[in-house]
């Protein structure tokens, strides 16, 4: 059964902020078009690339130029005519002109001309721009910061800019100045951490070097925490990782890692290869990596886990892997074989099984000795192991295959639904369909039939409804079996409130009673109703149409 809503388009939400209504999609062909906050389609999709919102407005690229549109109504503002736009920031945009950057103004006009070879956007009232090789920084009037000029500068933030002048790396220092372009820290830090990310602000700190030992800064230029690590990364949720010094080369750049916080307290010692933040916003979970020799001499990687409530070690790294966290469980493993823990890094399963899916209503499919069975999580064995393959639960059931018949299990292990079928699928809405000699019909939870097994296709349920096909056409059961919508269409789809159906080469609309309300005359519908409207597609142009099947406007194109 064919997609029929939003034929084609993947949507893929770029952007959300209160500031905006139009969201950019981008289909698989690489084309972005815009919804509204509600997912109403608002613009075709035309576009080649589409950039950040900003001040009710967003760059959009087309045939290689840039333009702007509204972030409210997906109209054009300003049509693609630029070689480049960035975004809309204290009403300056930097835009490039025949191979110069200058600034626009939201309406359009060129307020700073077109005369720098980068031009970056604007940040706490100053861009960074650069002519030749020298960077300065201006005001939203183009004016120069005291005519100050730097071989390297960064955007202000928190008040700050770091700068430097010099092109021996050996010798050049960074520095940070101030709004009025005075130096609040003499330049004194290095120059090769720039490209490992210092001197930017994370969480209201910034990581510096000098004499190869590294520390952070606040936003006054203040040395918070002493530089004394031979490396630091960024502060993310008030933990950073730093690196135990060494004047050792390999030790500075590969030697142990630690812990520590804003206060420049260790919470852990450096004794770790590596240190993943993946868990730590949600589960105040570290994810550790040492390095050690396995039996036959060869290095290998083992993970563990270290909690940041109470600052301790939870497992040392005695794992091969560490999977993703799915529904507060993860796998792990030892030697290729599978084991669990819990959002706590509690291990609630010992590392013995051959295979681990994840873990769906507290229970997880396992292999043991080729066969197939389930623990729930705390790690108990609930169904014996004689299963050739099955999935995942779902609504309280889970299907279970053996000797090329399927069927069912409840929460407790029991079979409830025999091993009977060719095939089956999840329970939906208490029902599931079910496939035998390549016919298909629904069961519900105690098994019984809701219909014969007669069907050539079905489609699981979904909102109350099942699609149906039998002789090649397409039809609408309900949840007692009963035809609503007899299979006599081309296609048939059931999305929201509605069915939308093919006739005759065009599509129309039904009620959920199977009662049409709108007669099969668009050669599309491209979206389905959100409130009043949906979008159909009529003598080659994309049109809104009510509930009556009237056309009450036109997309922009």
């Amino acid at each position: 059964m064919k997609n029929l809503i939003v034929t084609g388009i993947c949507i893929l939400l770029l952007q959300c902020t209160l500031a905006q209504n139009v969201f950019p999609f981008k289909t698989k062909e690489g084309k972005f078009g815009f919804t509204d906050a509600n997912g109403k389609l608002l613009v075709l999709p035309k576009y080649d690339d589409a950039g950040e919102e900003s001040q009710g407005m967003m760059p959009v690229k087309l045939n290689n130029k840039y333009g702007f549109i509204d972030s409210w109504t997906g109209k054009e503002l300003i049509s693609p005519q630029y070689d480049y736009a960035g975004p809309m920031i204290g009403d300056r945009a930097a835009v490039k002109i025949n191979g110069k950057y200058g600034y626009i103004d939201p309406a359009n006009k060129l307020v700073i001309p077109a005369i720098y070879d980068i031009a970056y956007e604007f940040s706490e009232g100053f861009a960074v721009v650069q002519r030749g090789s020298k960077k300065s920084f201006i005001d939203i009037k183009g004016n120069k910061l005291k005519n100050l000029e730097f071989d390297y500068a960064s955007s202000f933030d928190q008040g700050l800019a770091a700068v430097y002048n010099g092109n021996d790396i050996r010798t050049i220092k960074v520095g940070f100045i101030n709004k009025k372009g005075e130096y609040v820290v003499a330049p004194r830090y290095q120059y090769w951490a720039i490209d490992k990310g210092y001197y930017r602000f994370h969480e209201g700190l910034a990581a510096v070097s000098v004499d190869n030992k590294s520390g952070f800064i606040n936003n006054q230029g203040v040395e918070v925490i002493t530089p004394k690590y031979s490396t630091v990364s960024e502060f993310y949720q008030g933990y950073a990782i730093y690196r135990a010094y060494s004047k050792e080369l390999y030790e500075s750049m590969y030697g142990p890692v630690g812990v520590l916080d804003k206060s420049g307290r260790e919470v852990s010692t450096a004794i770790y290869n590596d240190i993943d933040f993946k868990w730590l916003k949600q589960y105040n979970l570290l994810i550790t990596s040492t390095t050690e020799k396995n039996a036959q001499g060869n290095s290998v990687t083992k993970y563990g886990l270290f909690t940041v409530n109470g600052n301790r070690e939870v497992i040392r790294p005695v794992y091969d892997k560490i999977g993703d966290m799915v529904n507060g469980m993860a796998h792990v493993v030892v030697n290729n074989k599978y084991g669990a823990i819990d959002s706590t890094g509690r291990q609630i399963a010992a590392p013995k099984y051959e295979f681990m899916d994840d873990f769906y209503e507290k229970r997880a499919a396992v292999k043991w000795n080729k066969k197939y069975g389930f623990i729930d999580a705390s790690g108990k064995e609930i169904t014996p192991f004689k299963y050739d393959n099955v999935t995942g639960f779902e609504e309280g059931m889970a299907s279970v295959l053996s000797g090329g018949k399927a069927g069912f299990i409840d929460a407790t292990g029991k079979e409830v639904i025999a091993l009977q079928y060719d095939n089956v699928d999840f329970f939906k809405e208490g029902l599931a369909m079910v496939v035998q000699n390549d016919k298909f019909g629904f069961i519900d939870k105690t098994g019984k039939p809701i219909t014969a097994l007669k069907y050539e296709n079905a489609l699981s349920f979904s909102n109350g409804l099942a699609i149906i096909v039998l002789n090649k056409k397409a039809g609408i059961i309900d949840k007692t079996g009963k035809e609503i919508v007899p299979p006599l269409y081309e296609d048939i789809d059931n999305k929201g409130d509605y069915i939308y159906f093919s006739e005759n080469g065009k599509w129309g609309v039904m009620d959920k009673t199977g009662k049409k309300i709108i007669t099969a005359k668009f050669d599309r519908i491209m979206q389905q109703f959100i409130g009043d409207t949906a979008v159909a597609f009529q003598n080659g142009k994309a049109v809104y149409i009510d509930k009556a099947g009237n056309v009450t406007g036109t997309l922009i194109q």
